[in-house]
């Protein structure tokens, strides 16, 4: 073999160790990558305390109505840039904890006049009342016929949030002549889009078990008047008068030494 030839081979075997060598790197970065979003996705999700007992108190206040919760889980998703999860994966993770927390714990939480954590309170009251003020839009336009006003919306949120105790109070959004006012209810609009009912709950949640934890709640903090929501046919049929049949039913057999 000439000496050109030779040096020609020697020439073409080095840029293929470099091409290789640089394929090869590629691959560890691949890889690297793929192992990096594992464990983010693997720690994803898993809420810290806070944000669990946030999730709790707006199911709770919001009458065991899964959708706020559910609102509220997607937004901090979004902010942590989790990977995103469907509706129905929302609200399971919602009744998850839930039907996990112990009865009393829910009921000092929950308390608007002294919760046992008042920083998830005021992050809860936020989101619960602007469900409420989504509710009451959506009856506006169903049952009124006619679309509140920015300056209907506001107004309304404003005699909701005076009525919740000081200490808890969310900050006033203020009036549609404010610029601020009004881009938080184009926000307001856009983060309810238009859905103003309550998300189904999965039918493979024991309704017994969820009723049996709404009355432990109840007798736990010392009143019955608990509202567990529920749609049938797209509309709420008298889950205020059930709610409060199970409850004291519940409180009969436990006094009673009966179990349920």
């Amino acid at each position: 073999m000439s000496a050109a030839r030779s040096a020609d081979l020697r020439k073409r075997k080095a840029e293929l160790d470099i091409a290789l060598a640089e394929a090869n790197g590629e691959c560890r970065r691949a890889r690297r990558k793929v192992n990096d979003e594992a464990k983010r996705d693997a720690k994803a999700w898993l809420l810290s305390p806070a944000l669990k007992h946030t999730v709790l108190v707006i199911y709770a206040l919001a009458d065991y109505t899964a959708e706020p919760a559910a609102k509220f889980l997607q937004n901090n998703g979004r902010k942590r840039h989790w990977p995103e999860k469907t509706e129905e994966e929302l609200v399971a993770i919602v009744e998850s904890y839930f039907l996990e927390v112990d009865s009393a714990e829910l009921a000092d939480l929950s308390d608007i006049n002294d919760p046992s954590d008042a920083a998830a309170m005021r992050a809860a009251l936020v989101y619960v009342e602007q469900w409420r003020l989504a509710k009451w839009t959506a009856r506006q336009n169903l049952e009124v016929g006619v679309a509140p006003s920015t300056e209907s919306v506001l107004q309304r949120l404003e005699e909701q949030r005076v009525q919740l105790p000081e200490a808890v109070r969310p900050r006033a959004i203020g009036t549609a002549a404010e610029p601020r006012a009004r881009v938080w209810a184009g926000a307001f609009r856009n983060r309810w889009g238009g859905k103003h009912a309550r998300i189904r709950v999965r039918d493979d949640i024991p309704m017994a078990e969820l009723r049996d934890k709404v009355c432990q709640k109840s007798l736990a903090s010392g009143h019955t008047q608990i509202r567990l929501s529920q749609r049938k046919g797209g509309a709420e049929s008298g889950a205020e008068s059930r709610s409060q049949i199970w409850c004291q039913e519940a409180k009969k057999l436990r006094h009673a030494g009966v179990p349920k």
